[in-house]
């Protein structure tokens, strides 16, 4: 026997290396599943106050996902970017963008290719008989 023990822990092996520049856990585009349009539809909801394009991005078990990429343009337009997840009291996987009326709106997810297009702010009716401008709500998921 040379007298060594192999049980010893030697601290120089152990230790993991400490890289200079840690880089932030950022979620890339590759790892998620590719989001399907679930509903796009007009609403009418007085509550709202003004029309807006409002995104629901969900994952396969309905739950919000925050940190996506939105897209918004009108005909030729450069497009316009949002979020979802920066209203977290309205959902995690909320994002909304004030549309006007007349124009009609194309949404993209660049992250999964999907493309909803022919969005436009609705004519709503009040219980009043007063006309007003809707909103139009877009449910995108993760399939299961």
């Amino acid at each position: 026997g040379n007298g060594e023990s192999n049980s010893g822990d030697d601290p120089e092996k152990t230790q993991t290396p400490i890289s200079e520049t840690p880089s932030p856990p950022t979620p890339s585009p590759t790892d998620a599943p590719p989001f399907i349009l679930q509903d796009s539809s007009p609403i009418c909801d007085p509550s709202l106050g003004e029309s807006l394009i409002q995104v629901i991005a969900t994952d396969g078990s309905g739950n919000g996902i925050p940190g996506i990429t939105l897209e918004i343009s009108i005909g030729t337009n450069p497009a316009e970017i949002f979020y979802t997840g920066l209203k977290p009291e309205l959902g995690l996987g909320y994002a909304d963008y004030s549309a006007e009326a007349g124009l009609t709106y194309e949404l993209e997810i660049p992250e999964s290719g999907l493309i909803i297009s022919d969005i436009e702010v609705p004519t709503c009716q009040a219980e009043s008989g007063d006309s007003y401008w809707g909103s139009w709500e877009i449910y995108i998921t993760h399939p299961n």
